[in-house]
């Protein structure tokens, strides 16, 4: 299996701008997906009030880290593709908030796509390698290099980027790591780090099937793992995209659709000279050469890629992946429990990313506060700008957001607080996530709760695990 070693030590230089000239990056197209409508987050996310690329992560816009990874990795610019009500707020964060040199284009569709619609409609302006990434990971820019030098090596189609499910000296009994992200897959993975299989574990039974030609195409050293996940970052070739134009009837997912077809063709002994070759464009009236379509050599998307004739070629590398070493840290924001793992995780300070709040010994705690000095505010904590914590309070292992108001004697456990939240005296609050300007009156006591977004929580109370909105009240 391809082994990954990239390090990123705090305040050193940045690795070399991926496949930079004169410090820009010329050879990849890079494309951004913002606008997830975040539909298994629900009640914290919002399509108007607080879209799922805004969440707040370790108080900062989960969209910041991927722009900090880009920025990092060299890249100078970035289509992002987001939906009509979140654009205002994604570019007030790029041009506000973000102070790297990424020029950002931005791109709304208001119909929902998936991932292979989007990246269909965008082919027109994509001329090089596409670098795709989900607006809701967090990942090093390091293993973007690394992504970038396997596909180069390999001549890849596709080259992808996973992650084991399993957190290195997790001693938190409480959630196991199969909690923190869905959907579970089979992925076979060669010695040389070709993805040979791929299967969604809801669709199987017991038995996990796998062809002798994909046995054959991996050789002895095939490793088929259970504990990995798909990051939702690619780098994809133009004869890739020329693929997902000609098969845009059939692909609307690049996990679940294209990256299956690729794999399949890649075990299949001979492949069609159309899908093969680059594709000569055509002039659609008289067949010479011209500026139609790229795809007109491939075959029609009904065409049955597993029936192969005798007019085909040998197949080329079609898909491969890099993975995630344990000494770096990377996770899909796509869960609640996923949410508040990547919370703590910044929280810690241990990572490349980090929280804007000041750092103090063991915590990051805003200047602007008003923290009682009867109350103790524990390592791995965030506290933002302007909030207020009264007196005798614990908090342990939480991020409390920008400008809250907390009464006394509450006590906050493995929660995430968001901005203008008010807790009412007494409150107790563990492995709770509270949304913006949500109201918690005295002396409620809340377990594996989810508060809404200005939802209001009347007291006093016992809950445990309930979603609280303000349709709820």
């Amino acid at each position: 299996m391809t082994s990954v070693v990239a390090t990123s030590v705090a305040g050193a230089s940045p690795p070399p701008a991926l496949g930079s000239r004169g410090g820009f990056t010329t050879e990849f197209h890079v494309v951004l997906l913002a606008g997830g409508t975040g539909s298994r987050m629900y009640p914290l996310v919002s399509p108007t009030a607080l879209p799922k690329s805004m969440l707040p992560v370790a108080n900062r816009p989960l969209v910041t880290y991927q722009l900090e990874c880009l920025d990092a990795a060299g890249f100078r610019s970035v289509t992002v593709v987001t939906n009509p009500a979140a654009t205002q707020q994604l570019s007030t964060v790029t041009r506000d908030l973000y102070n790297s040199k990424i020029a950002v284009d931005f791109v709304s569709h208001k119909d929902t796509l998936g991932t292979a619609e989007v990246v269909a409609k965008l082919r027109d302006r994509i001329k090089d390698h596409l670098v795709l990434m989900s607006g809701d990971v967090v990942t090093d820019p390091a293993l973007l290099h690394v992504m970038a030098d396997l596909h180069r090596a390999k001549d890849a189609a596709v080259t992808m980027l996973l992650c084991s499910r399993n957190k290195p000296n997790q001693t938190d009994d409480k959630s196991t790591p199969q909690d923190l992200f869905s959907p579970k897959d089979y992925i076979g993975v060669a010695a040389d780090g070709r993805v040979v299989y791929m299967a969604a574990t809801a669709d199987l039974d017991d038995v996990v099937p796998v062809k002798k030609r994909a046995l054959k195409k991996a050789g002895r050293n095939m490793e088929l793992h259970a504990d990995l996940y798909d990051l939702h970052v690619y780098i994809m070739n133009q004869w890739a995209l020329d693929v997902l134009v000609a098969y845009k009837d059939r692909f609307t997912s690049i996990k679940n659709e294209l990256l299956p077809f690729l794999i399949k063709l890649q075990s299949t002994p001979r492949v069609p000279r159309a899908l093969t070759e680059s594709p000569r464009p055509v002039d659609d009236a008289s067949g010479s050469a011209g500026t139609a379509s790229t795809a007109t050599l491939l075959p029609h998307p009904s065409y049955d890629a597993s029936r192969m004739s005798h007019t085909s070629t040998t197949a080329a590398n079609m898909c491969f992946a890099v993975m995630v070493p344990h000494t770096q840290y990377s996770v899909r924001v796509n869960t609640i429990t996923s949410y508040i793992d990547a919370n703590k995780e910044i929280a810690r300070g241990v990572h490349l990313y980090q929280p804007w709040e000041q750092h103090q010994k063991n915590n990051f705690i805003s200047s602007t506060t008003d923290i009682s000095n009867k109350t103790q505010v524990g390592a791995d904590c965030v506290v933002g700008d302007g909030s207020v914590i009264g007196d005798r309070c614990g908090v342990k292992t939480s991020v409390i957001g920008k400008h809250c108001k907390i009464g006394d004697n509450v006590k906050i456990a493995n929660s995430v607080i968001m901005d203008r939240v008010s807790l009412g005296e007494g409150c107790i609050l563990t492995d709770c996530v509270v949304c913006n300007d949500a109201v918690i009156a005295p002396r409620c006591v809340l377990r594996d709760c989810r508060v809404g977004i200005a939802a209001v929580v009347e007291g006093p109370c016992d809950l445990r695990n309930e979603n609280l909105t303000k349709e709820t009240e």
